[in-house]
C-alpha cells in the first residue's frame, strides 16, 4: 500500500510516534473528529490558500 505523507501526519508524529502509527497503520482505530474539530481545521486550509490565490503565479 502506497502512503503519502502529510503535513497533518508529519505534526502527528512530532507530538506522538504512537499516534502517528496508527493513523498510518490502522486509521480505523482513530478517534473520530468533533464538528468543532473539523471547522476549526477547515479555518487552518482555508487560511493556507487564501494568501495563494490572491497572488498570481505568474511572473
Amino acid at each position: 500500500m502506497a502512503y503519502t505523507l502529510t503535513k497533518a501526519n508529519i505534526l502527528a508524529g512530532i507530538q506522538c510516534h504512537k499516534r502517528l502509527w496508527h493513523e498510518v497503520n490502522r486509521p480505523s482505530t482513530a478517534p473520530q473528529i468533533s464538528p468543532d474539530q473539523q471547522r476549526i481545521i477547515d479555518q487552518g486550509q482555508e487560511s493556507e490558500y487564501t494568501p495563494v490565490s490572491n497572488f498570481p503565479t505568474d511572473y
